[in-house]
This record gives C-alpha cells, structure tokens and sequence, in this order.
C-alpha cells in the first residue's frame, strides 16, 4: 500500500520512473550515498544521527570528487525488547554487517525486511517507516537498483512533508540520497534540483555556515561537472573553505582539511598552481600554531610532493617528501605506517626516474619499519606481495585503437591479454601475448607500453625477488572494418557469347 501524497510528489515520483528507466546505465557504486537509520524504537524523538557507517572508501576528495554525497547510520536509543522489535534489530545489524562487506544485494533484502516488519508494526504512513525507507534506497543504489530507490526516497519525502511540513531538517536525508541516485544515472539537472532543495532546507534550520552543508555541496560539485558547468563545480567546492573559515577563525589549523580538501579539487581540475598554494598556505598556518616539525606539518607537505610530481618536477617532490619523513622520524614514538608510507612514494617517485638502486634502498627501509614490533602484515602485503606499476604511459592513452575518436559510433570491444615477469630492478621480462582480439590490432603498443614501464618490485623477506607469470588484460575500443566485396560480387555483367549484347531473362508470365 502506498503512502498518501500530495500531487507534487506524486508527478516528481512518476517523473523519477519514467526518466530513470530510461536513462539508466549499469553502475558500481562504492559507497553509500543517503543517510542510514536504525529502526526506530523509541518514537520519533529518537531519530537523531548518532553514528556513521564506513561502507566504502574515504569520502573526502582524495585524488577525485566522491561520486555521491557522504552516508551515515542514525542510531536510536532502544526500548526494552519485543519481539518485533528485536526482529526489527536483528535486520538492521544484518544489515550494516552485509554493508561494510560490500554484499549489497543481501544487504538489500534486509532493509527491505526492516521495512516489511516496520509497516506491519506501524502502518505505511507512519513517520516511523521513515528511517527503514532510507536504509533501503541507500542499498538499492548501491546496488544499482536505482529506479526502486529513487521510489523509495520519494515516499520517504512524501510521508516527511505530510507529517512536518515543507522544512523540516527530515527532508535533507532523503533529498541527499535522491541526488546522488540521479547522479549515478546520469540525469544531473534532478540531481541539482534535489541537491538544491536539500541545501535550502539545511541553511534555514542550520544558518548560512554549518558544516552538514559539505556533504550537500559535494554532491551537487558531481552534478555541476555532470553538466559540465565547472564554473558552478568550483564554486561549491571554493565555498566551503570560507565556511570553515567563519566557523573556525582564519588562521586556526582546524581549518587545514578543508584547505587540503580545496587543493585536491585544483589539483583534479588541473590547477597545481593554485593547488601548491593551497597546501601553502596550510602549511604556515600549522607552523604558527604548532612549529615546523609538528607532525601535523606531513599532510601539507605531501601535499606540495604530490603537485610538483605531476608537473614533472620530481626533484621538488622528492624534497618535500624528504622533509615529511624527516619529521616523522623525529618523534619520540615513530608512526611507522606513515614511515613506511613516505618510504614507499619516495621508491616509487625513483623507480619512476629510472633510479632503481636508490628506490630498492626506500622500498627496504619500509619493509623494516614496517617489520618492528608488532609486524604490520597487511600493509607488507598491500605494499610488497605483488609488482605495482609506478611509471609508464597511461593505460588511458591506449583506450582507443589507432586513429579512432572517442565519440565515434559503433565502436566494439578488443583485448590484449599479456603475461611477463618483473625483475628485482622493478623492469619487465618476456612479455608474452596470450590472446588478443582482434589479433595484431593492439599487440603491439600494449606490449611497447610495459617494456617503457616501471614496477615496485615484489619483497620476500625484505628483499628484491622476481614475480613470474604476471598477467596484465587491457581493454579498449575499436572500429571495425567494413566487409570486402568478394571478386564475384565486384565483376561486371557481360551478355552471353554470340548474342545481341542484350540480357534476355525468363518470361515470367510462360506457362
């Protein structure tokens, strides 16, 4: 049974239906977008966010946007048990459970059992199957259903404005939610509408300057470069440094994040100028309050590394990642992790350049660090258990065969499947083709690529050892050849011998 709603709702809901169905493309979400909410167990009081879910990668800017807006988890305070709601519980922790291991399907049908038990409970008007409907649509898009989520956070909102009104600070979950689900189907202009309505409602309950604000701006920076409107991109990411600002004082070091935040969008936006003053200024801030030698000095210096090694500048970035692990080690309780991390890009930035001894030399110093008591095994692993690729032409750059545009039509999809082995000097030996399709098409560029390439070598025991048998498939995009006329198709028609020239066919109408 549906909930009651206005008219509104209900042409933005079909709307929502009928565009989503046909413009939706198969996606791989990698993080929750909409807010989580435990059953509500203790009315509707009790709905207060308490807690996040971590379901995915870091959803800061890192080297790129977040593809939607941040997720989170409500968590109610609980009643004495009942059956259902007991029931009701055991779903949710299912639930976050199946989340953080990324099995969204499953993670899928136990929202939807938290729903079922929910209406059952309540009815489906009930304020309290909000929650429950959010959980759902957040798993439905990570799951790529994104038509029945894009539903299920229209209901949310319906039964929200019909019991609160057109304002309440309910409806920023829901809207958030239903603007990353636009996003990942690519229909960015209701992605900014949604967006757009969620970040009114945050500035009238939460002022101008509040922090819950970011999470609304990030998504709607998605949708901007969606519609490739960077200048607006740029102004919700640009903006978010002066909310920080006034909430904290310009020269606070709580401001550094957001300082770091900005100078990874110039940086994705290509502007490491802007970006290395950025991290700059960052960087003054933290040695006024804390001093040059403040661990809280290695963000912006890597910062700064990582501008100056895209520009090429590797002697600049070395340098600073120079000066970060000099810091570190100047601790009285050493982090190795972030030693060992240093460590790493700087063998990586050698190896890049050809320098292979002094990069082996970083790459051991990480092992050790990483050796000490206790033994950080995961991060040996992550690092170390197999050759990683450092330096070398962009895969990207291969993604089309020889003179094919991006946007031509009917393009099909070739391969290049390669097996080779990686010397103790991180180079590659016996590059082997081991199918391709189309055959000679693509071989060899592929395999000129990983001869000009670099590799952090595999470790065993903390030193050098040659990985064999390592296979490598590169797929990109190909035009296909018209078909050849055959000799018989292509010669002309000639009379018969001795005849007048004229070509006399069988007279139909003889009987």
């Amino acid at each position: 049974m549906l909930p009651r709603m206005t008219k509104t709702a209900l042409a933005l809901l079909a709307g929502c239906c009928l565009a989503l169905t046909a413009a939706l493309a198969q996606s791989n979400p990698t993080q929750p977008s909409g807010e989580l909410a435990e059953p509500d167990t203790a009315g509707p009081e009790a709905i207060e966010a308490a807690s996040e879910l971590d379901a995915g990668p870091d959803t800061g800017l890192g080297e790129q946007l977040p593809e939607d807006a941040e997720a989170r988890i409500e968590t109610p305070v609980a009643k004495p048990a009942k059956a259902a709601q007991n029931l009701r519980l055991a779903s949710y922790e299912r639930m976050v459970r199946l989340l953080k291991e990324e099995r969204y399907g499953e993670a899928k049908k136990a929202a939807q059992a938290v729903v079922t038990l929910t209406e059952q409970e309540y009815g489906p008007d009930s304020m309290k199957i909000v929650p429950p409907l959010d959980n759902l649509a957040t798993t439905q898009m990570l799951n790529g259903d994104l038509v029945d989520a894009a539903n299920n956070y229209q209901r949310s909102i319906a039964i929200i404005r019909q019991a609160e009104g057109m304002l309440t600070p309910r409806l920023v979950n829901p809207y958030v939610g239903l603007g990353a689900t636009y996003n990942r189907a690519e229909l960015y202009e209701k992605a900014e509408e949604a967006y757009l309505t969620a970040l009114r409602i945050n500035h009238v309950n939460e002022g101008f300057y509040n922090l819950d604000q970011i999470r609304i701006r990030d998504g709607l920076t998605e949708s901007f470069i969606g519609l490739d409107d960077f200048e607006e991109a740029d102004f919700h990411q640009t903006i978010q440094l002066e909310i920080s600002q006034r909430r904290y004082g310009e020269a606070n070091p709580e401001v550094a994040p957001a300082m770091y935040k900005l100078a990874r969008w110039y940086e994705r936006a290509g502007l490491m100028e802007e970006a290395r003053y950025t991290y700059q200024r960052a960087q003054s801030i933290i040695r006024r309050s804390a001093g040059k030698n403040s661990p809280e000095m290695v963000a912006a210096l890597e910062g700064m590394a990582g501008t100056y090694e895209r520009q090429g500048l590797l002697g600049e970035s070395a340098g600073r990642l120079k000066r970060a692990l000099k810091i570190i080690e100047s601790q009285p309780e050493i982090d190795r992790p972030k030693q060992a991390e240093l460590l790493v890009r700087l063998g990586d930035l050698f190896m890049g350049s050809g320098q292979e001894d002094t990069a082996n030399a970083n790459y051991e110093r990480a092992w050790q660090a990483l050796s000490e008591d206790p033994p950080y095994e995961d991060l040996l692993q992550l690092y170390f258990a197999e050759p990683v690729r450092v330096a070398g032409l962009g895969w990207g750059m291969l993604r089309y065969a020889p003179g094919v545009r991006a946007d031509a039509p009917d393009l099909l999809e070739g391969f290049v499947l390669v097996r080779y082995d990686v010397d103790t000097d991180g180079k590659t030996e016996d590059i082997t083709i081991i199918e391709s399709e189309p055959q000679d098409l693509m071989d060899k560029r592929v395999t000129s690529a990983l001869k000009r390439s670099y590799f952090r070598p595999r470790y065993s025991d903390g030193v050098a050892a040659v990985a064999e048998g390592q296979l490598y498939r590169h797929d990109f995009r190909y035009r296909p050849k018209p078909p050849e006329k055959s000799k018989k198709d292509s010669k002309p028609l000639e009379p018969p011998a001795g005849g007048s020239g004229r070509i006399d066919y069988p007279d139909a109408g003889d009987s």
